[in-house]
Parts: C-alpha cells; structure tokens; sequence
C-alpha cells in the first residue's frame, strides 16, 4: 500500500510519473534562486535611482532578465525542459549586455556571478533527458 501512495505522489494529473528530481538539482535551484532574488530589490530599486541619471533606461534589460531567471528556475524546479533553456538564454544575454552596452570585460564580472548561472546550466543540460 505504501509504494501505490509513494508512486501517486510523482505522478502528474494524467497518471504519468514526473521526473524526480535529483538532490543536485534541488540544491542548485535553491541557491540560484537566492542569489537572483538578491539582485532583484538592488536593480528595482537601486541601480534606476543611482544610474538612470548616467545611463538612461539601460537598467531596464538586467531587470528583465532576472526576472526572466526567476521563471526559468521555477520551470527547473518543476523539471520542464523550458525552465533550462530561458534560464540559460537569460544567462548568456545578460553577459554579453553587460560586456556590450556597461563594456565590462568578461574577467570583471563578479566571479559567483558566472559561476553558480554555470552550474546551474550545466547541471540543467545534463538532466534534461530527466525533465519534460
């Protein structure tokens, strides 16, 4: 009786199991949602306060894009295959808008800033035979 329970508790509203997701994936998902969601208030708040006057409306695209983060991490955690991709779209666009519109080498950008995205797209891509 337990395994019939265990098993509905991964099956979607069609009676197809999910994909469980791996303890990786979990810890990945919750670190990355952290660290997005701490660069959301500095650029809603911060950054168009401080730079709108230099800059204009150029924080408007690093805005977007987190939030564009925060919905591909929902999509990972519920292992769609969408949440990996527009999470990873997010990532390459955001560095090369930095690189291209701020000319901020590649080398100057927070070390953490490309490295837990990386992982989190690398960990994605390889599970993603696992996801729907």
């Amino acid at each position: 009786m337990q395994e019939i329970e265990s098993k509905r508790a991964f099956s979607g509203p069609s009676g197809k199991s999910l994909a469980k997701r791996a303890i990786v994936l979990k810890i990945f998902c919750v670190i990355g949602l952290f660290y997005t969601l701490t660069a959301l208030p500095y650029q809603m708040y911060l950054e168009p306060i401080q730079f709108f006057k230099i800059h204009g409306w150029k924080w408007v695209v690093p805005l977007l894009l987190t939030i564009m983060r925060i919905v591909g991490l929902g999509g990972y955690w519920m292992m769609r295959q969408w949440g990996v991709y527009l999470f990873s779209i997010s990532f390459i666009f955001g560095i090369a808008y930095a690189v291209i519109v701020y000319k901020i080498a590649p080398a100057e950008i927070d070390f953490f800033g490309l490295t837990i995205p990386l992982i989190i797209v690398v960990i994605g891509f390889a599970s993603l035979k696992k996801m729907r």
